[in-house]
């Protein structure tokens, strides 16, 4: 903190001294040669050990808590890099399941608006195992209209199922 002469205040958003500005580190900038340097050794192993580390320092001219310090940025950027693509796949795997439930669920309803009316039908005509049996009926019962209507219907469902694959 510094004084004010002006007030006798103190001030804790002046300049600081020169002591404590001393004590900032500049930033490392590093060349696209030692950037695909380290890359590759990154590549090799996420972990160098001390040996390794002191050789790249010597080799790139850099300080060795630098590379220290960059293998430890290039972990954490490679885990955050880990976790969007476990997201995405997730996401795809949830896509591709609600993808299939909802085609499964559709095509359920159908069967089981299908079953529905062919209950109907047979009741309502007194024949209770009408479906594929149109040749059998007594020639008092409905034309095959009806039955052709179902069968249609039926050949229509499993049509729609053969294109789901």
């Amino acid at each position: 903190m510094k004084l004010h002469e002006a007030n006798g205040l103190y001030c804790t958003s002046c300049v600081l001294s020169d002591v404590e500005s001393t004590k900032r580190r500049v930033r490392t900038t590093f060349t696209e040669e030692q950037c695909t340097t380290l890359e590759k050794k990154f590549h090799e192993t996420h972990y160098p050990d001390q040996s390794s580390k002191k050789r790249l320092a010597l080799y790139l001219n850099i300080p060795e808590d630098r590379i220290m310090v960059w293998f430890q940025n290039r972990r954490a950027k490679w885990r955050k890099q880990a976790q969007e693509r476990q997201k995405r796949y997730l996401n795809k795997q949830n896509e591709r399941i609600e993808k299939h439930s909802i085609v499964y669920e559709d095509t359920r309803n159908e069967y089981v608006i299908q079953d529905a009316v062919m209950r109907q039908v047979s009741n309502r005509f007194g024949y209770n195992e009408c479906i594929g049996q149109e040749q059998n009926l007594p020639a008092n019962y409905p034309t095959q209209s009806v039955f052709t209507l179902a069968n249609a219907w039926r050949a229509g469902i499993n049509n729609k199922l053969l294109f789901i694959h």
